[in-house]
């Protein structure tokens, strides 16, 4: 439902531009980056070696760069316990790079070229098989075998960020 009701969000943005787009980078920012610090600080690296290539903050932070902006984190950190919680925050995460790449060819169909060239964090990944390796990882995980509440919470607190972020950014 969470999921859902943020990509009916998210469709009029692109619609309207760049300026839409903006919207989108910076929302997705507020949310991203501070889960993002958050992974690290709880040790993500550990769940999946090739995190810091997974990594999408930077990307982000280039992208609205590229509009002389400067990303607003005005969120706090979500907390993250447990192997459990942090693939259910990775869940949302990897399986928001699917939609991105979709949403990539939105971007490149606009007729802005700095909304065209601001796109790494959509193709961040692209012909990579991150999808896969981290679904992997989630079904040899026992803590999430026992535990699948936790990582269904952690997920559900995720998309509650983004949703959160994205309303945050409308107002602005």
């Amino acid at each position: 439902m969470q999921h859902a009701a943020l990509d009916a969000g998210i469709g009029p943005l692109f619609a309207a531009g760049e300026d839409g787009y903006r919207v989108f980078l910076r929302a997705s920012a507020r949310a991203l980056l501070p889960i993002e610090a958050a992974l690290q600080r709880a040790g993500v690296a550990t769940l999946l070696e090739d995190w810091p290539e997974r990594a999408r903050s930077q990307a982000l932070i280039e992208d609205i760069a590229a509009f002389g902006e400067a990303p607003r984190v005005d969120s706090d950190s979500p907390a993250m316990t447990g192997e459990a919680s942090l693939l259910g925050v990775l869940y949302v995460l990897e399986g928001s790079r699917l939609g991105g790449l979709w949403l990539l060819g939105h971007a490149m169909a606009n007729a802005s070229p700095r909304m065209q060239a601001a796109t790494r964090y959509l193709g961040h990944g692209a012909g990579k098989a991150y999808w896969p390796t981290f679904l992997s990882r989630l079904e040899a995980s026992d803590a999430a075998r026992r535990a699948p509440g936790q990582a269904v919470a952690a997920a559900v607190e995720t998309f509650d960020r983004f949703a959160s972020a994205f309303r945050a950014e409308a107002v602005q």
